[in-house]
């Protein structure tokens, strides 16, 4: 395994055209093409903001983030602090539901709340609004459309006593005119409609609090215990599959120019190729073995007997390749590439 690395630095790249925004002459950064590069050395750089680049696995780039039109930021999760959220718990078990016979209902693609766009070997995370604030929305515009159908169709006159204040502030608060952005009805409109959101936990622990101040007892000398018995599951306990399921899934996990892989090669590209056309309307023509050869399978790391260097992890349900993870193993962390799964399964929220 060599010891050094062979890079071919490109230096400052200026005014080009921005895989994320899609300008013609506002990306900067800077670039090199890693002709052979260690683990320790790339662990090195990423460290400092360097990335792989998606179009070309061996062209390692960094954004100049005071100038560019869309800086890049990494994230990171530290594995041993990792704790589980509601969602991603509820999506665990939903799985484990499914893997024991159970049917699921075909996901709506209104309901997705993130998805992955790939732009130019660029990956960039876009949230959608959330299912209150589009319930909102709807709810604002039947009000304004009755409003308006209201003034053409004038209803019979009411008398003054049966009229209260308070409805005469709520006619006018939902009599708006013209349009309105979703920018400004989460601003303004609908904090109005409920001003002060709290969790029924912080509810319950005030109410808590009140109770003991009115028995004389200064809720700052309690102190709290957790519940025994109540200890929250592991990952692992989310994530054992029990032997009488009815589905059988597996991960396999093998490096990108091992033999296991070669064999796997045409499978995984036809799962690529579905997805990208699917979920990223790539065109036919883009997405060549070719591509995706430079793209996810070729790296800079050399070839050893170590554990670092570029792996596929291949999800299997029922022996049906569904999923692929892409990942680079280095001293220190495992950096996420890029993931591509089947679109008939995205009900598993893949």
């Amino acid at each position: 395994m060599p010891n050094a690395s062979i890079v071919e630095y490109f230096g400052k790249q200026t005014e080009y055209r921005c895989g994320y925004c899609k300008k013609d002459d506002t990306n900067y950064s800077h670039g090199m093409w890693a002709h052979v590069m260690t683990p320790q050395d790339y662990q090195s750089l990423i460290d400092r903001g360097w990335r792989r680049s998606g179009k070309s696995g061996k062209y390692v780039y960094k954004p100049t983030n005071n100038m560019t039109c869309c800086p890049a930021y990494t994230i990171r999760c530290s594995a041993l602090e990792f704790s589980l959220t509601k969602s991603q718990k509820k999506v665990l078990k939903r799985f484990s539901r499914y893997l024991s016979g159970e049917t699921l209902p075909p996901t709506n693609s209104e309901d997705k709340v993130m998805d992955t766009i790939f732009h130019d070997g660029e990956n960039v995370s876009v949230v959608a609004p959330s299912k209150g604030l589009k319930a909102s929305l709807n709810l604002l515009d039947i009000t304004i459309r009755s409003s308006k159908s209201a003034e053409n169709n004038p209803v019979p006159s009411v008398s003054k006593s049966s009229v209260s204040a308070d409805s005469v502030k709520v006619e006018k608060s939902v009599r708006l005119e013209g349009s309105m952005d979703s920018q400004s009805c989460e601003r303004g409109d609908i904090r109005a409609m409920n001003p002060n959101p709290r969790k029924a936990k912080e509810i319950r622990i005030e109410r808590k609090k009140n109770k003991l101040l009115k028995k004389g007892v200064d809720p700052a000398n309690i102190q709290w215990k957790k519940r025994s018995g109540t200890q929250p599951k592991s990952l692992e306990d989310l994530i054992t599959i029990s032997e009488s399921a009815c589905k059988k899934f597996s991960i396999r996990t093998v490096k990108a120019d091992s033999p296991e892989f070669k064999e796997t090669f045409d499978l995984e590209f036809e799962l690529y190729r579905s997805y990208q056309i699917s979920v990223h309307n790539d065109k036919e023509s883009e997405c060549t073995q070719k591509q995706f050869k430079r793209f996810l399978c070729d790296n800079p790391f050399p070839d050893s007997d170590d554990i670092y260097g570029t792996y596929h992890q291949q999800y299997y349900l029922d022996d049906t390749l569904i999923a692929v993870g892409v990942v680079d193993i280095l001293p220190i962390c495992v950096s996420s590439v890029y993931f591509f799964y089947s679109t008939s399964h995205m009900n598993l929220s893949l």
